[in-house]
């Protein structure tokens, strides 16, 4: 959010350039709509102070702060005034009349918000909260009875005209208007002061109003008649401090509502937020030199403050090395860490004309411990101010005890190293990139290692082992990675025997300029390697042999499982025969259903209706009691048998499915189970008749049957949802319940136990019809199936 200077600034510079302008411009022209002002002044000047009014007095209510109390009379004052003065300037004398009672009320205003900003500097204390409401009504009470008697003072002609029309403010009216502005503008650099010191957010808006109300009324001042541009700029600025104003009290309002705290401790947070920053910022000062403290005191190296020899301040490090207090060392010479005085005075000597040249002096020294202990330390000194030395030196100092522990142990490990390396059992030399032996450890049995030290590693291999070994050796210096090689070479008695060498690089700083080769006689192995090699080309011989018996095997096993897969692919055949004719039958039973239901009804229901009006007619002429009985008996007889015929009829073909279509037929289905089984449902029909037979639609219809049947059964569902729908080529059925989900494969793999389609059935019958049926579900989640029927081109609709 901009800073209070920042907007103030360019609000500020806006109205002022603008009305200047229109001063020095003053163009003769005014425009003054009769109902356009009550308007603006009802908006800006009433409405906006109101509000303010309402907030202001919930927070004294709350707090009992006076400052609020003199907010609130300060903007009922300004908003009596501001929506009572547009509504006589269409009266006789009505810009006067306006004027007089607009500017009366910005003088009162703005003493009260003067005082209001005043009130704090005194150091007023909290109203108790028994006086509060009493005062709150004595304010608005008295501020109301002055702005009445300002409004009968400029109706009645008893105050003198405040403006003169194309001449602008009398000096009655400029007199009240400007001290209302310098009120204005008082009390908004009061704020602004408060604004700085508690950065409260109110107050920043607060402030910025009262200025833009400040130069708004200096353009009310400047003005020669009521209504011209530089009186409506004005009018313009102070609209913009009303709305800068309420935005600051809805930024506080809505900083309360969000806390959900109580208005008193809101406001007491709001308050104290710009001390809390400042306490953070001096925190953050503090927390940086302890963070500077702490840096050097837990250095991982002794660190050293000296001026005239004596130890001014030394860190952690310098205790846990040297086991010395700070007692004990600060502010004593250090003579006591070194081992003599020569030494002691030694160092001196050394470092001091180097330091005072501005150049960090270096050097290792043997110093003691508290328990007499030596340690190998490492100095690093730096004058504080060079030339002069008095100021005093750092020095960091090092312990490199164990490091030169280390380099002692390396040295003795090198030396076990070579020993090693000479008594080794096996081959070890070093060669440079020529091949060129520069080593060779003495263990070597049958050589000199004075003679053979010298010569070409390429004298002592034969034939293609020559051409490998360069290879491997090339291979080595340009990749810097080791090489394994097996080689040949001749033996005692010009025999021949075979070597395993591991070539690998030896680089220093980054160079390498020779290579180490270790080398380990494997003749016996090798011979017993080559004895392996032609017992496994033997195995290989009697492996041929037995693969190709196997080979013939397995043509005639392949033969058989080829005729058997011919026979399982006529069985497959001959079930996805035997299903699509099961599926075709379901089909022809829907027909035969509708068939025998038509006859039932239009043939033998008729006929037995006839027969029971004839029986009425007959019973009508009886006349015996016992004839007539019998007649009655019949008759309920017949009625029983209608009735019986139109059950049949209605399971074998629904008449709603028939006459009223799918959709009809599932709502009245769902009604059903919501009757039958409480079952809660939602339908959503697009009531796009789809082309489809009867049949087809009596298989979805007990399709979808069977789908709420399980949903009811099996979903333990609060709600289940049906939507029909249609993409121009298929109709889509989902359905989808809120229950308890189940795992698709075991239920796909058992048969309903109601008697009906079992989720395979039902799948491979939707299938048959051309159409998809998915299903969607997740334990604990629901379940959602959709099923996509296409349309039927040579059906007769839904009928």
């Amino acid at each position: 959010m901009p800073r209070l200077g920042n907007i103030a600034a360019q609000l500020l510079t806006c109205f002022a350039t603008l009305i200047a302008t229109l001063y020095w411009v003053d163009p003769q022209v005014v425009v003054e709509p009769t109902a356009l002002l009550p308007a603006l002044n009802t908006v800006f000047l009433a409405l906006t102070p109101l509000f303010i009014v309402f907030i202001s007095t919930r927070l004294f209510l709350a707090v009992g702060r006076l400052p609020m109390l003199m907010l609130g009379c300060g903007m009922l004052a300004l908003g009596a005034g501001g929506a009572v003065c547009g509504w006589f300037i269409g009266g006789h004398d009505g810009p006067n009349t306006t004027v007089t009672i607009y500017n009366s009320g910005a003088l009162l205003s703005g003493l009260l918000l003067l005082a209001s900003a005043v009130a704090p500097l005194l150091g007023l204390k909290d109203v108790p909260r028994r006086l509060r409401l009493r005062l709150v009504l004595l304010g608005y009470l008295g501020v109301a009875a002055v702005s009445g008697g300002i409004v009968v003072a400029a109706v009645t002609d008893l105050a003198a005209p405040f403006i003169v029309q194309g001449v602008g403010a009398t000096s009655t009216g400029k007199a009240v208007l400007a001290t209302a502005i310098a009120f204005y503008a008082a009390t908004a650099a009061l704020c602004t002061k408060q604004y700085l010191d508690s950065r409260v957010e109110l107050l920043r808006w607060y402030s910025t109003g009262l200025a833009l109300f400040a130069t708004g009324l200096t353009g009310v001042l400047l003005q020669k008649s009521v209504g011209s541009p530089i009186g409506w700029a004005g009018r313009t600025a102070q609209y913009t401090g009303g709305v800068c104003i309420l935005v600051g009290v809805l930024t506080f309002w809505k900083t309360i509502i969000s806390t959900g705290r109580p208005i008193a401790e809101a406001f007491g947070e709001v308050s104290r937020k710009r001390i809390s920053e400042l306490e953070q910022m001096n925190a953050q000062l503090k927390a940086m030199m302890q963070e500077q403290s702490i840096i050097l005191e837990n250095a991982p190296v002794a660190i050293f403050k000296i001026a005239d020899r004596k130890q001014i301040w030394i860190n952690r490090k310098a205790e846990e090395l040297f086991q010395y207090s700070k007692q004990e060392m600060e502010f004593q010479t250090t003579r006591k860490l070194y081992p003599s005085d020569e030494a002691y005075d030694l160092l001196a000597q050394e470092a001091y004309p180097v330091l005072a040249q501005g150049v960090p002096f270096e050097t290792e020294q043997d110093l003691i411990r508290k328990d007499g202990g030596r340690l190998r330390v490492r100095y690093i000194g730096k004058a504080i101010d060079p030339p002069d030395l008095s100021k005093g030196t750092l020095w960091l100092l090092e312990d490199v005890t164990e490091r030169r522990q280390l380099e002692l142990k390396l040295v003795e490990s090198e030396s076990k190293f070579r020993s090693l390396v000479m008594n080794a059992p096996f081959l070890v030399t070093n060669v440079d990139r020529e091949g060129n032996i520069g080593f060779i450890n003495r263990c070597s049995e049958g050589f000199d290692p004075e003679k053979v030290i010298g010569t070409s590693s390429y004298d002592y291999l034969e034939g293609e082992s020559k051409e490998i070994y360069r290879a491997a050796l090339k291979s080595t210096f340009e990749r810097q990675t080791p090489q394994r090689i097996i080689v040949s070479g001749g033996g005692d008695n010009g025999s021949t025997r075979w070597f395993e060498t591991v070539l690998g690089p030896l680089v220093t700083d980054g160079r390498m300029d020779s290579a180490i080769q270790v080398t380990i006689d494997i003749t016996e192995r090798k011979l017993a390697e080559m004895a392996l090699e032609n017992a496994r080309d033997e195995l290989e011989r009697q492996v041929a042999a037995r693969t190709e018996s196997l080979t013939a095997a397995n043509a005639r096993l392949r033969a058989e499982v080829e005729e058997r897969m011919r026979a399982e692919e006529q069985i497959l055949e001959h079930q996805n025969k035997m299903e699509a004719l099961t599926q075709e039958l379901s089909l022809t039973e829907e027909r035969e259903r509708e068939r025998i239901a038509g006859e039932l009804h239009d043939q033998v229901g008729q006929h037995l209706i006839l027969v029971k009006l004839k029986l009425q007619w007959l019973a009508n002429e009886l006349g015996s009691e016992k004839e007539i009985a019998v007649a009655e008996e019949i008759d309920k007889l017949l009625s029983q048998s209608i009735q019986d015929i139109r059950s049949l009829t209605f399971q074998l073909r629904p008449p709603i499915l028939a006459n009223a279509g799918l959709g009809a037929a599932i709502k009245w289905l769902a009604e059903e189970l919501r009757e039958n089984y409480g079952l809660n449902f939602e339908l959503v029909d697009d009531h796009t008749p789809p082309a489809l037979r009867y049949e087809v639609r009596s298989s979805i219809f007990q399709a979808v049957r069977e789908i709420l049947l399980n949903v009811v059964k099996h979903s333990q569902c609060s709600l289940a949802r049906i939507r029909l729908g249609s993409d121009g080529e298929c109709m889509l059925i989902e359905i989808a319940d809120n229950g308890t989900g189940f795992d698709p494969a075991e239920a796909a793999a058992k048969k309903s136990r109601t008697g009906g389609f079992g989720l395979f059935n039902l799948r491979r019958k939707i299938e048959y019809l051309g159409g998809e049926f998915r299903i969607e579900t997740e334990l604990g989640v629901g379940t959602r199936v959709n099923i996509a029927i296409p349309q039927d081109p040579v059906g007769s609709g839904q009928g």
